[in-house]
């Protein structure tokens, strides 16, 4: 990388043959960060591995997109941090509360209901020991929207905008729900204090630097996860699957001109479903993956300044996908509706398909087929020799 004239910051550009492992070394710093995000949010281990491991792969072919660190930094951390919230989201136990079910009500006159005052005993061993224990309980049980805004505000000290941009709200949403999640854990605390319970049950050594519920933010204040976050600065866990769940050996990856318009595409012509995307600052989409049937295809708009070209660009493709579908003739129907070109019609096929060969509107060429009979090597061999006999 070339540090850019007149900025204290490292001006992110191609990299030059004689760096060839800068954008690695950068995205390698922001490892050990976003995870540590990603598993504050998700909660789960292999969920925070997963997310991290995902933007990271994408974030390696889009460094020199950015105009410098902290375009990145910024674009990485929304990332993650979004990744996450919907990840929480999506596994949140089913039929947790609404959040009017579950935050602080309001008085007559407009202000929560007053709590119980817990906070002189602040400093009693006793509840030192048990704090840890009641305030992660208390922030899990949130719902995802409130729970997140709270970790991203209290213990990551992300600003406002960054917070709004992540959960898709306004900055007025995300005040409110920073302030209503602070009063639901101190509702939790002034509950559990004021009922006498033991402090003895459950005693847990309190987690360093746990922050006082009603303390201003401080970025030195770590929230007591379940599980133990890698030291900053220290390489992310290795102990994750090889190949991660819902991955075959092999898969595709598709380089496509207007890869956002393919993915609509794929959808209506092949039923397909779309199960991540990753579209990066210039609005170009950086990584996707859609699933058809029990199988896995990536794709991303072309990137020419990684050799990462289309078929429009190169004059063609010699690589074909084979698709097998219940009904061969309705789906190739469809995807001629849908804009593609019918290179060879549906036809039986010596080999015991039913099948034809079409261009989709990208260039991308696909074998379509429905398999009608099993044949046996021998009688494969027989017929292709009278198919060529017959063509003599």
């Amino acid at each position: 990388m070339k540090p850019c004239v007149g900025n204290a910051n490292i001006a992110v550009m191609a990299p030059r043959p004689d760096d060839p492992d800068g954008a690695e070394q950068l995205v390698e710093r922001y490892a050990a960060r976003v995870y540590q995000l990603a598993l504050r949010i998700a909660g789960v281990k292999d969920d925070a591995e997963e997310i991290v491991e995902e933007a990271l792969l994408a974030a390696s072919h889009t460094v020199p997109s950015f105009v410098d660190e902290s375009a990145f930094g910024s674009w990485i951390y929304r990332t993650v941090g979004r990744a996450a919230h919907q990840r929480f989201k999506r596994w949140q136990h089913i039929g947790a509360p609404v959040p009017d079910d579950v935050m602080p009500s309001l008085a007559a006159d407009g202000h929560f209901q007053p709590m119980d005052d817990w906070s002189a005993r602040i400093d009693e061993p006793a509840v030192q020991g048990e704090l840890g224990v009641i305030v992660t309980a208390a922030i899990d049980a949130l719902p995802a929207d409130y729970r997140t805004a709270l970790i991203l505000n209290d213990v990551e000290g992300a600003s406002k905008p960054a917070i709004a941009d992540i959960l898709e709200v306004d900055v007025p949403t995300v005040n409110s729900r920073v302030h209503r999640a602070r009063l639901f854990v101190r509702k939790r605390l002034s509950e559990h204090f004021g009922s006498g319970k033991s402090a003895r049950r459950n005693r847990v050594n309190r987690s360093p630097g746990m922050p006082h519920p009603t303390a201003e933010k401080d970025p030195g204040h770590q929230y007591p996860l379940k599980r133990t976050l890698p030291e900053e600065g220290k390489p992310m866990p290795t102990k994750v699957k090889p190949i991660p769940d819902g991955h075959h050996t092999v898969a595709p990856y598709l380089a496509i001109k207007n890869a956002a318009s393919a993915l609509d595409f794929y959808k209506t012509a092949f039923g397909a479903t779309e199960t991540y995307k990753l579209i990066i600052p210039d609005g170009r989409v950086g990584h996707a993956e859609i699933r058809l049937g029990d199988s896995l295809i990536m794709l991303s708009d072309e990137f020419p300044e990684f050799g990462g070209k289309a078929p429009e660009s190169l004059g063609g493709s010699p690589v074909s996908i084979h698709l097998y579908v219940e009904d061969v003739d309705a789906v190739f129907k469809r995807a001629l509706a849908a804009g593609a070109r019918e290179l060879k019609p549906v036809m039986d096929q010596f080999y015991g398909d039913r099948s034809g060969q079409l261009q989709d509107p990208f260039g991308h060429l696909w074998w379509v087929a429905t398999h009608k009979e099993d044949v046996a090597p021998e009688e494969m061999q027989k017929r292709v020799e009278e198919m060529f006999a017959v063509k003599k």
